[in-house]
C-alpha cells in the first residue's frame, strides 16, 4: 500500500484536532448532546462512560467516536489511547465517517490509513476526503472528485483547493452531464466565495483578491470585507492585505493604527517585494519588518534594498545552515555588507571568519583589521577577538 506524504499526515492531525472542536467537552455532555431527550441522563463521569459504551455497543455509531474523543482528549476521564483506537474502529465499522477518519490519524493505525480515509469520505465525513486528495500525487485523476466531494459536505479547504486546480481539459457543456448552475457553481469565484462561507481564511482572502482585481464586477467594500472576514479567521496574507485597505482607505474607512499594526505584524505574507514597498510607504522602512525572525526571502531583499541588519542576520543564517543552506562564502559576502554599512557585529563576525578560513580563505591580517575597527565602534565581542589575536589590548 502507498504511503501517504508527510505533509498529509500533517494536515490529517490538524484535521483531526479540529474536527469536533465546537463538541461538547467530557462524557456527560456529550451523552446530553447525543441523547437531549434521555428519561434518566446518568449523573457521575463513570456512568456516562458507560452508557457511552453501552450506546456504541448497540449500533450508536455517534456515541463511539464521542467517547473515543473524551479519551484520547482527556476529557474528565484518563486518557487511554488503546480503548479509544477500539471505539473508533468499532464506529468505523458502522459507518461513521468521523470514526474512520480519527483512527486513520492514529500511528497504530498507519497500514490502514489510506483505506479508513476511503472509508471516511464514502461514509460523507467531508474532512476524510480533503486528508485521502493531501495523500493523492498531483496528476491524480481522484484528485478533483475527492476535493469536490469534500466542498460538497461542507469543507472550506477542499472549495479552496479545487479552485486551485487547472479547469479540466474537457469540461462539460452547460447541460450536457453537468448543469449550468452547477457548472457556475464549481468555477473559481464561487468555490473560493464557498471556502470562505465554510470558514477557510486563506479562500476568503484568495476571493478578495479577485473581487480587487476586477475580475468580477462587485465593488472594492465587498474585497475588504472578505479579507476581515480572512483575518477574523487567522490568515495572515488577509490581515496584511486588509491593513492596506486600511491605510488607503480602500473599501472601508481608512483607520491608520489599526492599519499599521496589521501590517506590521502580517506584512511578509504580502511576499517580500510588496511587503518592503509597503514597510516603506507606512512603516518607516525595512527596520519595521526585517528583523532577525523574518524569513530568508524578506530579509534577502531587505538586505538588497541596502538594509544592513538583513544583510546580518542572513549571513548569520547562511553561516549556521539555518533556513537557508550553509555557505561559509555567502555569509562572508553578507558580513561584508553588513560591516561597510557600518555594523560592527557584520565586522567581527566577518573577521572570526577570515581568521579561522571557515568557508572563505583565511586572512589573519585583514581579520585583526576588521577586530580593530569593530572594536572601535563598540563591539565587546571584536575587542576580545582583538585581544586574543594580538596578544594584547587593542589600540
Amino acid at each position: 500500500m502507498r504511503s501517504i506524504p508527510r505533509s498529509a499526515l500533517a494536515a490529517l492531525a490538524l484535521l483531526a484536532g479540529t474536527a469536533s472542536a465546537a463538541a461538547p467537552r467530557g462524557p456527560c455532555l456529550r451523552f446530553q448532546a447525543l441523547f437531549p431527550a434521555a428519561d434518566a441522563p446518568p449523573a457521575t463521569l463513570a456512568a456516562c462512560d458507560a452508557a457511552l459504551a453501552e450506546a456504541c455497543d448497540a449500533g450508536q455509531r455517534r456515541a463511539c467516536t464521542a467517547l473515543a474523543v473524551v479519551l484520547l482528549d482527556g476529557e474528565g476521564l484518563p486518557p487511554d489511547g488503546r480503548r479509544a483506537e477500539a471505539l473508533l474502529d468499532k464506529g468505523c465499522l458502522q459507518g461513521d465517517g468521523e470514526s474512520c477518519f480519527r483512527l486513520a490519524g492514529r500511528d497504530a493505525a498507519a497500514p490502514r490509513r489510506a483505506a479508513l480515509l476511503e472509508e471516511g469520505c464514502a461514509a460523507a465525513h467531508g474532512p476524510a476526503c480533503l486528508a485521502q486528495a493531501l495523500a493523492l500525487p498531483p496528476a491524480s485523476p481522484r484528485l478533483r472528485e475527492r476535493l469536490d466531494r469534500g466542498c460538497d459536505l461542507g469543507v472550506g479547504e477542499a472549495c479552496r483547493r479545487l479552485a486551485a486546480l487547472p479547469p479540466p481539459a474537457a469540461a462539460p457543456a452547460p447541460g450536457a452531464g453537468m448543469g449550468a448552475a452547477r457548472a457556475k457553481a464549481r468555477g473559481r469565484p464561487a468555490l473560493l466565495e464557498r471556502g470562505c462561507t465554510l470558514g477557510d481564511g486563506p479562500a476568503c482572502t484568495a476571493a478578495g483578491v479577485l473581487v480587487a482585481g476586477g475580475i468580477d464586477a462587485r465593488a472594492p467594500e465587498q474585497a475588504a470585507t472578505r479579507f476581515e472576514r480572512a483575518c477574523a479567521l487567522g490568515d495572515r496574507e488577509g490581515c496584511a492585505r486588509l491593513s492596506l485597505a486600511l491605510l488607503r482607505g480602500g473599501g472601508v474607512a481608512r483607520d491608520e493604527a489599526r492599519g499599521r499594526t496589521l501590517l506590521a505584524a502580517h506584512c511578509p505574507a504580502l511576499g517580500a517585494a510588496a511587503c518592503l514597498d509597503a514597510a516603506t510607504a507606512w512603516l518607516g522602512g525595512p527596520a519595521a519588518v526585517a528583523g532577525g525572525n523574518a524569513d530568508a526571502a524578506l530579509l534577502d531583499a531587505a538586505c538588497a534594498a541596502g538594509h544592513r541588519p538583513a544583510c546580518l542576520a542572513l549571513g548569520q543564517r547562511a553561516q549556521a545552515g539555518d533556513g537557508v543552506p550553509a555557505d561559509g562564502a555567502q555569509a562572508a559576502r553578507l558580513y561584508d555588507l553588513a560591516c561597510e554599512g557600518g555594523l560592527a557585529d557584520g565586522c567581527a563576525a566577518l573577521g572570526v571568519l577570515l581568521r579561522h578560513g571557515a568557508g572563505v580563505p583565511a586572512d589573519p591580517a585583514r581579520a585583526a583589521a576588521l577586530f580593530q575597527r569593530a572594536c572601535q565602534a563598540g563591539s565587546a565581542e571584536a575587542c576580545r577577538e582583538a585581544e586574543l589575536q594580538g596578544g594584547g589590548e587593542p589600540r
